[in-house]
C-alpha cells in the first residue's frame, strides 16, 4: 500500500481516538480540560503504539526476543504509570466536574486501553514485517528466476551458432557459389541472437523474419529441395514471445530428423495465434535406428525451464517420438 495512504490512514485513526475520548471527558469537565486531558494520554498511547513497533522490528524480528519482552514490558509499564498519574493530578485539580472522579475507574481504563493499544501495534507490526519479509522473499525468487533466465537463453546460442556453422562448412566443402549469401545471412542471425536481452521478449513478427531466414539458411545446403512446410494463421503478429524459442525448435527438427537423407522425409510446422494463445507445433521423421543425440534432450528440457519461469501455469509443452515422427507441440496462454 502507498506510504501516503498508510500515513493518512493513521491520522485518521488517531483523529478518531481523539474525538472519542474529548467526547467522554467533556461530559463531565469543561471543554479545555477536556482537551488537554486528551492530548496527553492520546499522545502517551500514540507513543506506546509506535514505540512498540520500533522495538519488534529492531529485536523481535531480528531474533533477539528477550530483549523485546523486556523493553515491551518496561514500556508499558512506564506509559501506564504516567498515564495514571497525569489523570489522577487532572482529577484531583479539576473543580469544574459534575460527578466525583474514582481512581478504580480512570486505573482500570488506563491500564485497559494501554493493553488494547499494544496488542494492535503488535498485530500491525507482526503483518508489516511479514508483508516485507514476503516482498524480500519475491524479491529473491525473481532475482533467481531471471539469473537462471539468463543462463537457459544463454546456452541457445552458441548451440545455434555450432550448427549453423556446419551448414557453411557443408557448403565450403561443396565450392557452392551460396556460400557468401549464406554467410550474409548467418550474419544477420547471429546479430538477433546476440544482441537481444536474454531477459526480455522480441514479438512474433520479428522472431519470424529470423526463422525464415535461418529455413532458408538449411534449404541452400541441399542440391535437392527439402520437404519442409510451414504453415502460419496469425491474428496478431506483435504477440511477445522469448527471442530464438521459435528458432531453436526449428533447429531441433532439422538437426535430429531425416530431412537431408531420406528422399520421404517429412517436416512440418504450424504456427496459429488466437485470441491470446500461441500454439506452435512441429512434426519431423527420423531414423530410429540412429544413434541417439542426448543433446535432444538437453535442448528441450532447456526450453522447458525456460517457459516455466516466464509463464508459470499458462503454458503446455509436450514431445513424443512415435512410428519414427518425432512431434513437438507449445501453447502459450496470456503471453502478451
Amino acid at each position: 500500500m502507498n506510504q501516503k495512504i498508510i500515513r493518512a490512514l493513521h491520522s485518521l485513526a488517531w483523529a478518531l481516538a481523539f474525538i472519542a475520548g474529548f467526547s467522554v471527558y467533556a461530559q463531565f469537565i469543561d471543554p479545555d480540560t477536556a482537551f488537554a486531558r486528551t492530548i496527553v494520554n492520546v499522545g502517551l498511547l500514540a507513543l506506546l503504539f509506535y514505540t512498540n513497533i520500533h522495538l519488534i522490528a529492531r529485536y523481535y524480528e531480528h531474533g533477539r526476543k528477550e530483549y523485546y519482552y523486556l523493553l515491551s514490558t518496561l514500556l508499558v509499564l512506564f506509559i501506564m504509570a504516567i498515564r495514571i498519574t497525569l489523570n489522577y493530578v487532572f482529577a484531583t485539580y479539576t473543580d469544574s466536574a459534575t460527578i466525583p472522579e474514582k481512581p478504580i475507574v480512570y486505573i482500570a481504563v488506563t491500564c485497559i486501553t494501554s493493553i488494547i493499544i499494544y496488542i494492535l501495534s503488535s498485530l500491525l507490526a507482526v503483518m508489516q514485517n511479514r508483508n516485507k519479509a514476503e516482498k524480500r522473499h519475491l524479491e529473491q525468487l525473481n532475482q533467481l528466476q531471471q539469473s537462471q533466465l539468463k543462463f537457459l537463453k544463454a546456452q541457445i546460442n552458441p548451440h545455434f551458432l555450432f550448427n549453423t556453422l556446419n551448414n557453411i562448412y557443408a557448403l565450403v566443402l561443396a565450392k557452392s557459389d551460396r556460400a557468401p549469401e549464406m554467410l550474409v545471412k548467418l550474419s544477420e542471425l547471429l546479430r538477433y541472437a546476440i544482441y537481444q536481452e536474454p531477459d526480455s521478449n522480441v514479438n512474433l513478427k520479428k522472431e519470424l523474419e529470423q526463422v525464415s531466414k535461418y529455413i532458408e539458411l538449411f534449404r541452400m545446403r541441399s542440391k535437392q529441395p527439402l520437404p519442409i512446410l510451414w504453415v502460419q494463421a496469425l491474428d496478431d503478429e506483435e504477440y511477445q514471445i522469448p527471442p530464438m524459442m521459435l528458432i531453436s525448435l526449428v533447429e531441433n527438427a532439422f538437426k535430429h530428423g531425416d530431412i537431408a537423407e531420406n528422399a520421404n522425409a517429412t517436416c512440418h510446422f504450424n504456427l496459429e495465434t488466437r485470441k491470446g494463445v500461441l500454439h506452435f507445433s512441429a512434426e519431423n521423421s527420423f531414423n530410429p535406428n540412429k544413434v541417439k543425440d542426448t543433446t535432444r534432450g538437453i535442448g528441450l528440457k532447456n526450453l522447458e525451464e525456460t517457459l516455466s519461469i516466464l509463464y508459470p501455469g499458462n503454458f503446455e509443452f509436450k514431445h513424443v517420438a512415435k512410428n519414427g515422427i518425432f512431434r513437438i507441440d507449445l501453447k502459450i496462454m496470456h503471453g502478451h
